[in-house]
């Protein structure tokens, strides 16, 4: 399961937690999300950002290099409208008192735009102010570094401040400037007009864990599903946060770099199975981490947000779409919306799935179980040459009346308490299989030869043949009734606190044993139906008999279960 870190691991409440500038000056900023209340500390003391214009220059260009603004909800929370890390920029500098319209305002003229892609990783404007232009570019550090005109020891040091950063989980952007910009405005000589590039600075943006988020990806790997996050952050930075959620082989890590560069090896496949962290991964590369996962004959689910993800969303077994943040392609691509944008809800989604299944096959087996009873003692009798044991108003009886509502009463079966530690069915495996109907036919024939077993001991007495039939009849539907224990646990017994969970089941059995004693002891039903009243000592015979097969075949079951 390829799942996005940011929005959906994550709270996506980005915030600029601290950043350094390129004279090593660093800063610690206070507040949460992007709530604009906070301030500007250094070395643990409130500072007044207006006395130093470098810090202001810098947090300027971050504001300037945006498209993203921040509105207030009617709950007052504060809401990013735009890409989240670009709303951490502007919210770091509402809190010194920077906004980018009232700059714009101030005389500050955009003339010029990249705008960020995944491909390149970062974002150019050039702005203009009383005939002077300025590019500001924005993005990944090492994207940065790369393209930035500066002696190599003040690379080094700030490849150690990116260190230190990525090593507290941290998202690092990098904001670099040229002054007096001369170069072209078109995007692609924006793009080779870089010479002179300096970094003014890096910014360590947080985005914290969702609280939910260690306990669902501890449910979901227990529950057989390899759980790898994919993100746009420095590969560091990802290890630590996918340590820091529990995700299995965290520091197995592989780029969009080294994916790009293995992908047509022949064991590309094979290490991407093996790999549960991507970082710096392209829309591209996802299509390529969800091919490679299939070739390896798994069932992948898959997800994504935006326009670019739909390739990947389409060609994952299950696709799931962000319905918060999630572009109107990337929905229309997927399988599934998640309306909350949480991970955990796509682990209660597999959760509700299996405690669905199971009920299912439980419905199932109740069922085919019950019909292979009857067969089993007529089968029997006509074998031994004997009177039929159970007339054909019984049988419909059975089924119609008896055995339906707690049949159906299943389907509100809690989960059992396995259901998420154990590992996913194959997807060659079908609802019907070879165990399945083996679990079927042995309680059949055992609860059939304990009906047929009864008949022959009643059939010694002076009793007429009605009676024997109604003591058949009422022996099945009270065993069938009982075998439910058997049916509601896949490897332990039934009767346990979970049982009276099931307030619908318990309804249905009772109903059920009392429609049973009104087609034994009610007149009209007597004459409807063919029955007698059955004396004490039959009913003895019957519980006894009801008993001793309810557990023959419940201690069978678990022998062959644990085998």
């Amino acid at each position: 399961m390829p799942v996005n870190k940011t929005g959906t691991l994550t709270e996506n409440q980005m915030m600029a937690s601290e950043f350094i500038l390129s004279d090593e000056t660093h800063y610690e900023v206070t507040g949460e999300g992007y709530d604009p209340n906070g301030v500007i500390k250094k070395d643990g003391e409130e500072i007044d950002p207006q006395n130093n214009e470098d810090l202001l220059h810098f947090i300027r260009s971050g504001v300037l290099c945006n498209t993203a603004h921040i509105d207030q909800n009617e709950d007052g929370e504060y809401e990013v409208v735009g890409d989240p890390t670009d709303g951490a920029l502007v919210t770091l500098g509402k809190k010194v008192g920077l906004d980018r319209q009232e700059l714009e305002k101030e005389g500050y003229k955009k003339v010029a735009e990249v705008p960020f892609s995944s491909e390149n990783k970062y974002m150019i404007v050039v702005y203009e102010k009383e005939g002077k232009r300025e590019l500001i570019i924005k993005g990944a550090f090492d994207v940065i570094l790369n393209l930035a005109d500066q002696p190599q020891q003040v690379k080094e040091d700030l490849k150690e401040q990116n260190e230190m950063f990525a090593e507290k989980g941290q998202r690092v952007i990098a904001i670099a400037t040229i002054s007096d910009y001369d170069g072209g405005l078109a995007e692609e000589e924006l793009e080779s007009s870089l010479a002179g590039l300096k970094i003014q600075g890096l910014v360590g943006i947080i985005d914290p864990p969702r609280p939910d988020a260690y306990e669902s990806i501890e449910d979901a790997q227990n529950a057989g599903i390899k759980v790898k996050m994919i993100t746009g952050d420095h590969p560091k930075t990802a290890s630590i946060i996918a340590k820091d959620i529990g995700l299995a082989d965290y520091d197995k890590i592989m780029t969009g770099k080294e994916i790009d560069e293995q992908v047509d090896s022949k064991d590309f496949a094979r290490i991407v199975d093996e790999t549960a962290v991507f970082a710096r991964v392209s829309p591209e590369n996802k299509m390529q981490i969800v091919s490679a996962l299939k070739e390896e004959s798994e069932v992948v689910s898959m997800t994504g947000d935006g326009v670019n993800d739909a390739p990947a969303l389409n060609d994952a077994n299950i696709g799931v779409a962000m319905g918060v943040r999630g572009t109107e392609v990337a929905k229309e691509a997927s399988d599934m919306i998640l309306t909350d944008d949480r991970f955990g809800t796509i682990v209660d989604a597999v959760e509700e799935g299996r405690i669905i299944f199971d009920n299912i096959k439980k419905y199932v087996s109740f069922l085919f179980a019950c019909n292979m009873v009857e067969i089993v003692a007529i089968f029997a009798s006509v074998v031994f040459l004997l009177p039929m044991p159970i007339a054909p108003l019984h049988i419909l009886f059975l089924n119609l009346i008896i055995d339906i509502a707690p049949a159906m009463s299943l389907s509100y079966e809690p989960a059992e308490e396995n259901v998420m530690a154990r590992g996913p069915r194959s997807k060659k495996d079908s609802l019907v299989n070879r165990h399945f109907l083996s679990r079927i036919v042995f309680s059949g024939v055992i609860i059939g030869l304990a009906a047929f077993a009864i008949f022959c001991i009643l059939l010694n007495g002076e009793q007429s043949g009605k009676y024997l039939q109604t003591a058949v009849f009422t022996f099945m539907a009270i065993a069938q009734l009982m075998h439910i224990l058997n049916i509601r646990k896949t490897n332990s017994f039934g009767f346990d606190r979970s049982f009276f969970q099931n307030k619908i089941l318990v309804g249905a059995i009772i109903l059920s044993v009392a429609l049973q004693l009104v087609a034994v002891y009610v007149p009209f039903m007597n004459s409807l139906l063919g029955t007698e009243p059955l004396r004490p000592i039959t009913w003895v015979i019957i519980l006894v008999g009801a008993v001793l097969s309810t557990a023959i075949v419940g201690v069978l079951n678990r022998i062959k279960y644990h085998r």
